[in-house]
């Protein structure tokens, strides 16, 4: 065991707390469960419903989300609803930019597309959100939609709500659940949902006119130029 793996606490088989730095990481040494829409955790369905009209509009062109340095914030907001947990015990949830893809990826002026630009580069593990209110019971979660406003997309990580991205390379977000046990010999129970809509290519600067425009039209400023 490295002297890493020796100072990270794990939370549930897919995401850990390094003691040193207090970040939370995915662990790299397994694969994320992933399902769309609602899966189960502990035998009861879980359900996740994403809101927004604006996700399947840009995903179809495809969208983009700028990173940089500080860190640029997310838009659109990334908003959930949430049935299926058990009232009265504790979840963590996290917002996770997943890889889509192992290439990376270039914008051609020409074709007005996105294409294959070789293998992508080693992704962080610096690439999740906790939620502020985490932990919170089950019904508090799904009194009201759960809101995501303020994660930042960095191209290196910096403290605070940031999620670390490499440029040129896609992504899709989900939703990561964590049910802890009320029994202290029970290890948490965790279950991940992926929305493929939620899509996009982390870039500088928007390369897809139709991509900021949307998003100008929807914000009434400039997007690129929003921190």
């Amino acid at each position: 065991m490295s002297e890493a793996t020796r100072n990270r606490r794990s939370l549930c088989s897919h995401t850990c707390i390094d003691e040193e730095t207090n970040k939370w990481v995915c662990r790299k040494d397994t694969n994320m469960p992933q399902a769309s829409g609602c899966n189960t955790l502990d035998g009861e369905k879980v359900e996740v419903v994403l809101e927004g009209e604006m996700w399947p509009k840009l995903n179809v062109l495809p969208n983009e989300m700028i990173a940089t340095p500080q860190g640029q914030r997310m838009f659109p907001n990334f908003n959930v609803r949430v049935s299926g947990l058990k009232p009265m015990l504790n979840y963590f949830i996290f917002l996770i930019a997943l890889p889509f893809s192992d290439r990376k990826y270039c914008f051609s002026d020409h074709s007005q597309k996105w294409v294959d630009a070789g293998p992508a580069d080693e992704e962080s593990e610096c690439n999740l959100y906790y939620h502020p209110d985490t932990p919170c019971q089950g019904l508090a979660w799904m009194k009201k939609p759960i809101s995501f406003k303020i994660p930042k997309f960095t191209t290196c990580y910096r403290e605070g709500n940031m999620i670390e991205v490499r440029l040129g390379q896609m992504y899709v977000l989900a939703l990561h659940i964590v049910e802890l046990s009320d029994d202290p010999t029970v290890p948490n129970k965790c279950v991940e949902v992926v929305f493929e809509e939620t899509k996009f290519v982390a870039v500088d600067s928007f390369k897809n006119e139709a991509v900021a425009t949307l998003k100008y039209d929807r914000r009434g400023r400039t997007p690129m130029h929003e921190h």
